[in-house]
């Protein structure tokens, strides 16, 4: 009879999400579920309006194949206009590092620019904060023009 690990480790769909482990002081992909359809691809934390945009702040579940990029989004913000999704502004971890760095990325083209750099994990309740503060950096001008 096989194991329950060797089980799960045959399951194809896996999704995980980026956490900061305070006892060993780095970021770690945590699996949160097996399967398909286990879990939604959005956890909505919370939604506000900013100027012509709904925008939903959320944090990433990533599936088998996100968990392989370079960088790992953890919390974000999704800018909507007209029920379609414009841009992102994200938290991002550099993979097997505890690099963070804030991107926007411009859905219609598939690009990203880098916004800002942190140096310091600021702690889960100011990781939000970080983000939403961040939308008033001269770098995101493009989202409000």
């Amino acid at each position: 009879m096989p194991s329950v690990e060797s089980f799960l480790n045959n399951i194809d769909t896996k999704y995980y999400q980026v956490i900061y482990d305070k006892v060993d002081n780095k970021f770690k992909n945590n699996c949160i579920a097996y399967g398909e359809n286990s879990i939604p691809e959005l956890c909505i934390l919370k939604k506000m309006n900013v100027l012509d945009y709904n925008c939903l702040i959320i944090q990433h579940i990533l599936k088998n194949d996100e968990i392989n990029n370079e960088w790992l989004k953890i919390i974000g913000i999704l800018f909507n206009k007209d029920n379609k999704v414009l841009y992102s502004l994200d938290i991002v971890n550099k993979k097997n590092t505890n690099i963070l760095e804030i991107h926007l990325n411009n859905i219609t083209n598939k690009k990203y620019k880098v916004i800002d750099k942190i140096e310091k994990y600021p702690g889960n309740n100011k990781l939000i904060y970080t983000l939403i503060n961040s939308i008033s950096n001269d770098k995101c001008k493009e989202i409000f023009k």
